[in-house]
């Protein structure tokens, strides 16, 4: 009967052990549960801002490489214009020159007369 009581208690704190174990494992499981709930926003929040930071740095990127192509015209437009320019110029010395010989020749047919 001794030996059937021992059996008994002894079978019996090991079910309790077992139960304790099992809430303790819930109360872990529930605990980082909660933890990973309180942890979620923040994990968001870090993901928004990581997604924030590519948007601006592409953003960014994106305004570069407008200006420099708005560079690339304003220069374009600027060198056609500065031959245009140029190219004003030499005809203006050219009528000049042509006006000179002119005289010139219309002076040497005078003195000819």
């Amino acid at each position: 009967m001794d030996r059937q009581n021992l059996q008994q208690q002894g079978q019996q704190n090991q079910q309790n052990q077992q139960n304790q174990q099992d809430q303790q494992n819930r109360r872990q499981e529930q605990s980082h549960g909660q933890q990973q709930l309180q942890l979620r926003p923040a994990v968001d929040q870090l993901r928004g801002q990581r997604g924030r930071v590519r948007q601006q740095r592409l953003d960014r990127l994106f305004q570069q490489e407008i200006e420099r192509y708005e560079r690339r015209q304003q220069q374009q437009v600027q060198q056609e214009n500065d031959k245009k320019e140029q190219e004003k110029k030499e005809q203006e010395k050219k009528e000049q020159a042509k006006k000179k010989q002119e005289k010139n020749e219309q002076e040497k047919m005078e003195q000819e007369t």
